[in-house]
């Protein structure tokens, strides 16, 4: 454990100095996006103006929206111990992570952190031999919060409650002219125990919408000193749309009035096949690479792992579920980060990967990386990897390069 809080920290140090670095080389992107107005932050302090400096690279983009609000456990390691027992398996999931190519939103002012934390902490309460569904539901509930794509996870749930059931349809084969037969048998019980955590999982968001709801279409007229004019200018400016602007906010006359849908909708072209346009095309080309891995992962052989290949299929749904949604409804560029952010799935399939490809020079046992520095450990593992595993690694790292010096200039990535 030592070991990978030493590998993660210095991934942190890494990023930190190349967006410290390259925000200051380059002239920050004129973006056409929300960023949080100057007269909240007017009266900065010298230790203020330090802490812009420093870290102002990550409080771009969707960043800044957090701000703006604001100022109005390594789980990975042992989830991924649970299911393979192999050290190395370990160690390579967390060198991964570390560089993951949606590094720069995993150390960003961004929900996908703590979304990828409570989710990854679900699961291990969930795989776990000492399981514990209910555990895992709050976990996945504190993910609902940060993110809505965790609604998924009711997926793991619905596996994990009716395991049994799951097993014996996978387990069935056809056996000389005979079908062994199933049992099907669900318990009251534990079909009870589904809906609860279940309900547990969707709560957050339901409550979230319905404050929204009574804040935006309900509590109203709202007090001046509620409505700054510096916040009504600007977005009247943006065309943003304000509380209480009931002629504005349609979704609020609707039998089901859900906020989340109707901005998604207004703001960012969400909807089916809605990102469909030519000029689109670059966000598509973006998503190549993760979608390969993914489809790679999913017909991925990983017979010598058996724990690993009976939950597999689970991951493998859940991801390409996840993988339809974002390519038919979301904004395409955002998968990358999605799936990375979503499930430790593509960590542990490249893990595997790289672990069968090391080159016959440096055998898996005589692979001793995870030692010091990050990028000694880097430049270890590129050495005994093939050029399967070498083509891995360069995806990882160009993607984390890369957005680190495109996002914190407010250039446009994933």
């Amino acid at each position: 454990m030592k070991q990978s809080l030493n590998i993660l920290l210095q991934s942190c140090l890494l990023v930190w100095l190349l967006q410290l670095l390259f925000n200051y080389l380059i002239v920050d992107h004129t973006a056409d996006a929300f960023t949080t107005l100057d007269s909240e932050v007017s009266n900065q302090s010298i230790t203020d103006n330090v802490i812009n400096i420093l870290f102002s690279g990550f409080s771009r983009w969707d960043s800044q929206h957090f701000l703006h609000i604001a100022l109005k456990g390594y789980i990975l390691y042992r989830l991924t111990k649970e299911i393979f027992d192999d050290l190395q398996i370990c160690r390579l999931c967390v060198l991964l992570y570390s560089v993951s190519p949606a590094t720069i939103f995993l150390h960003s002012i961004y929900s996908e952190s703590l979304y990828s934390l409570f989710t990854f902490a679900g699961l291990y309460y969930l795989i776990r031999k000492k399981r514990n569904v209910f555990i895992s539901a709050i976990c996945f509930a504190f993910a609902s919060l940060a993110r809505s794509n965790s609604l998924m996870n009711i997926l793991f749930l619905f596996y994990f409650s009716f395991e049994n059931v799951f097993a014996n349809i996978l387990s069935s084969r056809f056996w000389v002219g005979k079908v062994r037969p199933l049992k099907m048998t669900i318990s009251w019980k534990k079909l009870f125990s589904f809906i609860l955590h279940s309900a547990i999982v969707l709560a957050p968001i339901a409550l979230y919408q319905l404050y929204i709801f009574t804040t935006f279409c309900q509590s109203c007229p709202l007090a001046a000193a509620e409505r700054p004019a510096y916040l009504l200018d600007y977005a009247k400016q943006r065309g943003y749309r304000y509380k209480c602007e009931l002629d504005n906010l349609q979704w609020c006359r609707k039998p089901l009035p859900l906020s989340y849908s109707a901005v998604q909708s207004y703001y960012w072209d969400v909807g089916f096949l809605r990102y469909y346009q030519w000029r689109k095309i670059p966000c598509f080309i973006l998503t190549i690479p993760v979608l390969i891995l993914v489809y790679k992962s999913v017909y991925c052989n990983s017979q010598h792992f058996v724990f690993y290949e009976n939950v597999k299929w689970i991951f493998s749904i859940h991801m390409i579920c996840l993988s339809i949604l974002g390519l038919l409804f979301f904004n395409v560029e955002i998968l990358t980060r999605m799936l990375f952010s979503a499930s430790p799935f593509l960590y542990w399939q490249a893990a595997l990967i790289l672990a069968d490809n090391f080159s016959k020079a440096s055998s898996r046992k005589r692979m001793h990386f995870y030692g010091t520095f990050i990028v000694d450990d880097i430049c270890q593992l590129w050495k005994a990897s093939n050029f399967r595993g070498r083509l891995l690694l360069l995806f990882f790292l160009t993607y984390s390069i890369i957005g680190i010096i495109l996002h914190c200039n407010f250039y446009p990535w994933t």
